[in-house]
């Protein structure tokens, strides 16, 4: 289970070597087969997006500079202000747009029907039997209860873009409606994040009635949470391109001695002290992290304080702030942070706990600090009453024997034995079973 926010998670799923493998083949031929039929601006793979991303930003900045030398001067200030590099980087689009639908669909792989998988499979010459093995491998992968039978409902959420595949296939036939309409270089599509540059609100509007209407085809639905009409100076602020901005120059920066750190303190300041009038607001989650990466990397402390809210407020970011506070602070600070992260009442997610202790694994410590994690890592070990009752337990006492051979020492090696004749049944009997 993976944490979201407000006390929600979404189920990450693990298929068995052999499955996943055999998943990946499948949805990798499916792909080839199926990619001749994607339109221009789709992307699934992150490193597609950012490589589109980033060649976006590049022929802005070429334009902005020839209308730098030759342009008006009203249209100069308007590119300033608007920062059409980052307009460019975070939208893609090239044509400026009055105003932006964003939107996207609400439990998109948990909706996802088998029947629409199949249909959409069936736009291109795929062998029979490969789709019946599909269906097999996710009907095996599903979630569902005890002898209960399969919903044919939902992709499994894997971290090898599996599903991810299947799931930007669907949406094919939404993506030809949408282009038809507004036109391939009005509509980016981002997995199930779409944006689309409209001449109006009205039109916005009217953008999303027929978004909700295709979308109904394949029986999704649109979350209205998240779905908003943009004007520009609404979409600059949504997306933060000024701040942005400020971030990429900080990025630059050198931190290599305690000078050009210091240099970069006072930046991530200034940057910080615009960027928190606008706090909650928009995809400030993506701020957030930028800014405390950039802070560690300065070593600068100021963000300290507010760590620990950050993590229980967006729960996605412990892995960012847990690096922050170990670059920012003694291996005792980072040892103290932990604990009372992972015994804060409002703390409900077993990755955030796991997260929070494999970070232990990139600490410099000896002594009475080394002493405390290996005393941790024994109570993990061995059932410990007092760490028993902690959120992911089970996932946590799996990074033990980790800590302890690195931060163990002989007294260490009794507790791996008598773990090991213990649980000596449950490790690896059948190694493709317990995979």
């Amino acid at each position: 289970m993976l944490a979201k926010t407000g006390g929600f998670s979404r189920q990450m799923t693990i298929p068995t070597i052999r499955d996943l493998v055999l998943y990946r083949a499948i949805a990798d031929y499916l792909y080839e087969k199926a990619k001749r039929f994607e339109k221009k601006h789709v992307y699934f793979l992150q490193a597609n997006l950012s490589k589109a991303a980033d060649a976006a930003a590049k022929e802005a900045r070429e334009e902005m500079f020839v209308v730098s030398r030759y342009g008006s001067a009203s249209r100069r200030s308007f590119l300033q202000w608007l920062r059409y590099d980052q307009y460019r980087r975070y939208l893609i689009l090239k044509e400026i747009f009055p105003y932006l639908v964003i939107t996207d669909i609400t439990n998109f792989f948990d909706s996802i029907l088998y029947s629409h998988v199949a249909e959409a499979l069936r736009r291109f010459a795929t062998p029979s039997r490969m789709i019946g093995l599909l269906f097999f491998i996710l009907e095996r992968l599903s979630i569902r209860a005890d002898y209960a039978d399969s919903a044919r409902i939902g992709l499994p959420v894997d971290e090898f873009d599996c599903s991810r595949v299947l799931a930007h296939i669907v949406l094919f036939s939404h993506d030809y409606r949408m282009v038809d309409q507004y036109g391939e270089d009005a509509y980016v599509r981002w997995m199930d994040d779409q944006n689309i540059g409209v001449n109006s609100r009205a039109e916005g509007l009217g953008c999303l009635d027929y978004v909700q209407r295709s979308l109904l085809n394949a029986h999704l639905t649109p979350n209205s949470k998240k779905s908003r009409v943009l004007s520009l100076a609404q979409a600059r602020r949504h997306f933060h391109l000024d701040i942005n901005e400020l971030l990429d120059r900080a990025e630059k920066l050198p931190a290599r001695t305690k000078r050009e750190k210091r240099a970069l303190g006072n930046t991530i300041n200034k940057v910080w002290s615009k960027a928190k009038m606008h706090e909650g607001h928009g995809e400030w989650d993506k701020i957030l992290k930028r800014i405390y990466r950039l802070a560690g990397k300065a070593s600068a402390r100021r963000f300290r304080n507010r760590a620990l809210r950050d993590i229980l407020a967006s729960p996605d970011s412990t892995q960012r702030i847990s690096d922050y506070i170990r670059c920012t602070g003694s291996g005792r600070e980072h040892l103290v942070f932990v604990e009372k992260v992972i015994n804060h009442r409002e703390q409900l997610y077993a990755s955030v706990n796991l997260a929070l202790i494999e970070g232990l694994l990139r600490l410099e410590v000896t002594g009475e600090d080394a002493k405390r994690i290996r005393q941790f890592s024994t109570k993990l070990l061995n059932g410990d009453a007092q760490v028993k009752g902690m959120k992911g337990y089970e996932e946590c006492a799996s990074i033990a024997p980790l800590l302890l051979l690195r931060f163990g020492d002989r007294r260490s090696l009794p507790t791996f034995e008598s773990c090991l004749h213990r649980k000596f049944d449950r490790i690896l009997v059948n190694p493709f079973e317990r995979i």
